[in-house]
Formats: C-alpha cells, structure tokens, sequence
C-alpha cells in the first residue's frame, strides 16, 4: 500500500515544483498577481528615486513611464517571462559627477549601489543598484546633464494563454 502513496507524494512534489520556472519564476495562474504586485513595488521605487533625486540633488526629474516588457522569448514574437520596467529622466542642476549624483541617488532611495560604473560604448556610464529582488540602473549618456533612471523587477513566466496579453497591458 505504501507505492501509492509514495507514487502521489512524488506526483504532487513534480506539480508543486512545476508551478515554478528558473529561479522561482511564477507559472500558474499567480503569475497575474505577481506581475501586478511587482508594478506596484517598482512604481514605490521609482517614486522614491525621484524624491531622493528633489531632495538630496536639487534636480528636476521628469514624470515617469512604465510597461510591462517581454524578457525571454519563447517564440519568434511570443515571450515566455515579462517583467515591469519603469523609467525617467533626471536632469541634475549642480555640477555634481553624474555616476555620483546617481550613487547618492540609490543610497537616499533605499538601494544598495555598485561600487564602480560599468562603462559603455559612446562613454556612457551605468551604475547599478538591488533592493530586495528590484535592481535600478542610473544612465549617464554623456550628452548633457542629466540621467536616465530604469527600474525593474525580475522575470516571471506566464501561462501560455496569457503570453500575448501582457505585451499591450497597460503599464
């Protein structure tokens, strides 16, 4: 009598971890509630990043925007995972270094900072900074004074008949 029971235990362990993808990746119906959740945690911490930016900078940040974007794809146009990602720009007032400024920025916001800026092509420098599971990077472009603030949560798999409709979701 024992085999069934140990034949249901083992079916419902491969359903339970089923539910999960890479790294915890949601995909049962959840995956609803978690992206919405994570929209709401990235909005809170962009709108601390901007505050931090008014008070610690004296600099203008603009309104920001977000939406919902495709991670991994799963077929040519479809993609499996989806992740919200809000951004804005921060044009900075004193003549603080900007890789600075954007350090002093992830500190007052709560985030913990790189300590050195990756350093791109067109000398555009990104500093980047994790809290919890939100990372936030800080743009400087070279072309002016100003920054490019990104934040975003991880990817989260979506049910398959789901897929499409995340891609025209408003953000």
């Amino acid at each position: 009598m024992r085999a069934p029971h140990a034949v249901l235990a083992g079916l419902l362990l491969v359903l339970a971890l089923g539910a999960c993808g890479e790294d915890g990746a949601v995909t049962d119906p959840d995956a609803t509630a978690a992206l919405e959740r994570q929209r709401a945690d990235v909005r809170l911490a962009t709108s601390r990043l901007l505050h931090a930016a008014r008070a610690e900078l004296a600099a203008s940040p603009r309104e920001p925007s977000g939406t919902f974007r495709g991670c991994e794809s799963a077929f040519d146009q479809e993609f499996r995972t989806f992740r919200y990602l809000s951004q804005a720009r921060v044009d900075l007032a004193g003549a603080d270094d900007a890789v600075e400024a954007g350090r002093r920025l992830l500190e007052a916001a709560g985030f913990a900072a790189e300590t050195e800026p990756t350093v791109g092509p067109g000398a555009r420098r990104t500093l980047r900074g994790e809290q919890g599971d939100l990372a936030a990077v800080i743009a400087d472009t070279g072309a002016g004074r100003f920054l490019l603030v990104s934040v975003s949560g991880p990817c989260i798999e979506v049910p398959e008949g789901e897929r499409g409709d995340w891609l025209t979701r408003d953000g």
